[in-house]
């Protein structure tokens, strides 16, 4: 497990100076803070990810776990009085093979975001008509 969560400052860098040289989204838009690349644990996992690990050696209750909703162990921790640190949980479900929804909801959806106003000429093909009239 080390081995996937150990944090590497020198591979932290390069990858972050990788993507803002090759990726137009990050080119533009981020600054390396350095200063804040450097706190990270070198060699080491960070803190907060050692706060939300569970470690278990029944296996039974890991497969358990795997195969239906764990709830997150963070989401109902209240503290009182502490507001330094704000704890973010993500979760989520993809339908990778669209099981779930339908041809319909799938183009009804794209016209909500094509909205294409057909009160409007898209071409203007007066002109074009005109010209086609005069003599060459």
């Amino acid at each position: 497990m080390s081995r996937i969560l150990t944090v590497r400052i020198q591979k932290v860098r390069k990858a972050l100076e990788w993507l803002i040289k090759h990726n137009p989204l990050y080119r533009s838009s981020v600054k390396i803070d350095y200063d804040k690349v450097d706190i990270l644990p070198n060699n080491d996992i960070p803190e907060p990810l050692w706060q939300t690990m569970t470690v278990s050696t029944n296996v039974e209750e890991m497969e358990a776990e795997r195969s239906g909703y764990v709830p997150d162990p963070l989401a109902n921790i209240i503290v009182e009085g502490e507001q330094t640190e704000i704890c973010v949980a993500t979760s989520g479900v993809v339908d990778v093979e669209g099981l779930a929804v339908s041809s319909e909801d799938i183009t009804n959806r794209l016209l909500e975001k094509v909205r294409i106003d057909w009160s409007k000429p898209i071409v203007d093909i007066s002109s074009s008509v005109e010209n086609d009239n005069e003599e060459v």
